[in-house]
């Protein structure tokens, strides 16, 4: 895996840790808000006489509690509820005790089970923000969330509204975390203050509350009493008002000494710091907001570790299933592919289900999803690879292609070797062969003579099917599969790209269904087009709602001069009307992202086609966020589909345009000059979750256009987009 990907998934494991511990802290909060509005009933001696006064009744409690300090002590307006007492012993804050106690005795009252349940989320919460270890295990928490909400954002292109707008809640939340948690620390000095001793209780401290409700006008629906933690500083009450949101609370300040309240403030009058730090836990649950506060704040608390846990899914590797084993105990047989275009994984699922059809169980892979384990673990396997260019392996064989390169494997494996390639490159079916030869070297031995295709010759596809056939014991054809057939088009329309040029004439072919059924393809897709006994394929450069197939067709000549088969056939032979057979192939390496995430297109020459595909479906589709890099010889001629590419540019449907057109002066410039020279920009694109689709030479533009992006975002970096699927390519 990626050193970028790795680091991405121990982020996101320990952001879902950190997620977790908010979460507990946010709905705990929330829980304890919603206690606070439930009915409470009378103690059971309420009826018997009034409570005792404050002092007393204290007195009363610290009795019956040897070595422990009051903190606080809540009233509620009604006489008949118990009185709710916070004890403390020495030691840290979280270790306080809440004593539900008769006014009229001061006796403690048994707690019941829903007294018990929110005892313990009040512990919990005193332990996460009542102590300074807390305070600070939440802001690292927050800090670490808030890298995987910023991570999160950079993937979200493309999400649907509901993911986005739980994302953005989840983000607010955080950030008012932090700014609560902040702030928590800016005044925790007073958390650590000593507290007061029993024989500190004011002997003034009935005065001082007949002196709050004579403040207040006996207008509350809650007050606490927060005990001084020096003789000489006043009693502090802080009080709801009816009708506030909860956490809405006003203060007085009673002057022990002269009897008098010396402060009174309501809610609404409190300045805005005090505001803040006296109102944490209201901001930090969202009831501050009020209801609708609480209900968003606790669905950003559920919502926060789903997220992280989803990011750390995307970015852990892909999980290697158990092979299944066959009823006689042996390990299923192993269908592996690297493919390109498409081929290869066709041919491989064909295989596959011709195994089956014969009783031989198969599993189907990816070279790509190929590990030590699972070779080591496998008996017998066939590997049916491509070779693109000259000699080189499909994109997403590349990290099997570095276990290759590590050195041979110690396997107990037959195998069976189908390589495709075109004789008209450099190193036929280079890459093929030396799988064959690493698998050697690592001990493997050949069920038969590897088979080489030349651009899908059907004597050697036939050889192939033979020998798997063979593998399920069938002599005869009951097991052969045939390719799809090829359908009536004719030639619908034709005209040339680029009269004047220096280079060879390039045309755009339309092509329609001979019997008027709805063809079925997407941007990405190839046409086979079956000339005499050779099949040329095609990037499609167009989509089913165009209602036609477009092709863009280069002329070839042999060095006698004549034209090439296909391509003279496309742009001269076939007359308008006159029909042809063809088919069409899912290339599914080169379909279009599965959402509407930024999408950079870089091309030259007919490689154009299949770019134009892409474009033309994401324009009708509404998504904008479109780059297209294009090369060709001269502007003048070669601009192909100019007036088309320029009407999206000038409406905002394709975003960004660059062009090298290498025979014009001052100098020769390719499209991959136009890429490095838009670093800062190919940086930002892909920080927002761009893809990238290459389409053209295989030769020269393609392994150039890489080069370039090796060396702007990293070669590691580029294998990440490579298996998330952010890199793919259409090369010939």
């Amino acid at each position: 895996m990626p050193e970028a990907g790795i680091a991405l998934r121990r982020w996101s494991g320990l952001g879902w840790l950190a997620a977790l511990l908010l979460s507990l802290a946010w709905l705990s909060s929330a829980l304890l808000r919603v206690e606070e509005s439930l009915p409470r009933w009378p103690a059971p001696s309420a009826a018997q006489g009034g409570r005792l006064a404050a002092h007393e009744l204290l007195a009363r409690v610290l009795a019956e509690r040897p070595g422990r300090t009051v903190r606080s002590m809540t009233v509620w307006q009604a006489p008949a509820y118990p009185v709710r007492i916070e004890l403390a012993a020495a030691g840290p804050p979280s270790r306080n005790e809440l004593v539900d106690v008769d006014p009229r005795s001061g006796r403690a009252l048994a707690p019941s089970a829903p007294r018990r349940f929110f005892g313990a989320l009040q512990s919990l919460q005193q332990g996460l923000t009542g102590s300074l270890p807390g305070r600070l295990a939440l802001a690292v928490a927050g800090l670490v969330v808030a890298v995987v909400c910023a991570t999160a954002w950079r993937r979200a292109h493309g999400r649907g509204l509901a993911w986005r707008g739980g994302l953005l809640l989840v983000t607010a939340a955080v950030l008012l975390q932090l700014a609560v948690v902040a702030t928590a620390l800016d005044g925790h000095a007073a958390l650590v203050a000593p507290a007061s001793r029993p024989d500190a209780i004011p002997s003034s401290l009935d005065d001082a509350w007949s002196q709050f409700e004579d403040a207040v006008a006996s207008n509350y629906g809650r007050a606490t009493l927060h005990l001084p933690l020096r003789p000489d500083a006043p009693l502090r009450f802080d009080f709801s008002e009816p009708g506030a949101v909860p956490g809405a609370l006003g203060r007085v300040e009673i002057d022990p000494r002269r009897g008098e309240a010396v402060t009174l403030l309501h809610h609404a009058d409190l300045p805005w710091l005090q505001r803040w730090r006296g109102n944490a836990s209201a901001w930090q649950d969202g009831s501050a907001f009020g209801l609708p506060g609480l209900v968003l704040m606790s669905l950003a608390a559920v919502l926060m570790p789903g997220f992280a846990w989803g990011l750390r899914r995307v970015a852990a590797p892909a999980q290697q299933p158990e092979p299944a084993v066959a009823a006689d105990g042996e390990p299923p047989m192993l269908v592996a592919y690297a493919s390109q275009s498409g081929t290869a994984e066709n041919l491989a699922q064909r295989s596959a289900a011709a195994l089956r059809s014969g009783g031989v169980p198969a599993l189907v892979k990816d070279l790509a999803e190929l590990t030590p384990r699972l070779l080591r673990q496998s008996r017998r396997a066939l590997f049916v690879v491509a070779t693109t260019g000259s000699g080189e392996p499909p994109d997403h064989a590349r990290a099997f292609v570095r276990r290759m390169q590590a050195g041979s494997q110690a396997l107990d494996l037959r195998y069976g070797l189908l390589a495709l390639g075109d004789r008209r490159y450099e190193h036929f079916c280079g890459f093929g062969r030396s799988v064959g030869d690493w698998l050697q070297r690592s001990g493997a031995a050949p069920l038969f003579a590897p088979i080489d295709v030349d651009c899908g010759d059907p004597v050697a596809l036939g050889q192939w099917q033979s020998r798997v056939r063979a593998l399920c014991g069938a002599a005869n054809d009951s097991l052969a599969w045939h390719e799809p057939g090829f359908a009536r088009w004719r030639l619908a329309a034709r005209r040339c790209l680029n009269p004047g040029s220096a280079g060879l004439a390039s045309f755009h072919v339309e092509l329609e269904a001979v019997d008027g059924a709805d063809a079925v393809w997407q941007a990405g897709d190839i046409a086979e087009i079956r000339f005499s006994d050779t099949v040329r394929e095609y990037s499609i450069a167009s989509i089913p709602p165009d209602g036609a197939i477009h092709l863009l067709v280069r002329q070839t000549r042999r060095d006698d001069g004549s034209l090439g088969i296909g391509s003279g056939w496309l742009t001269e032979r076939l007359a308008e009307g006159e029909e042809l057979a063809l088919r069409i192939r899912s290339n599914a390496g080169f379909h279009a992202p599965p959402d509407a995430r930024p999408l950079l297109l870089i091309g030259n020459g007919t490689g154009l086609a299949g770019l134009r595909a892409h474009l033309r479906a994401r324009v009708r589709a509404g998504q904008h966020r479109n780059w297209l890099i294009f090369g060709e010889r001269n502007r003048a001629h070669d601009y192909y589909h100019r007036n088309e590419i320029e009407a999206w540019l000038a409406d905002g449907r394709l975003e960004r345009l660059d062009l090298a057109f290498s025979r014009d002066p001052p100098r020769r410039v390719y499209v991959q000059h136009r890429l490095h020279a838009a670093a800062e920009t190919l940086r930002a694109w892909l920080a927002e979750g761009a893809a990238i689709y290459v389409c053209g030479s295989s030769v020269g533009m393609a392994p150039e256009v890489e080069a370039v992006l090796s060396e702007v975002i990293g070669a590691d970096a580029l294998d990440t987009l490579v298996a998330e699927g952010r890199y793919r390519r259409d090369v010939y």
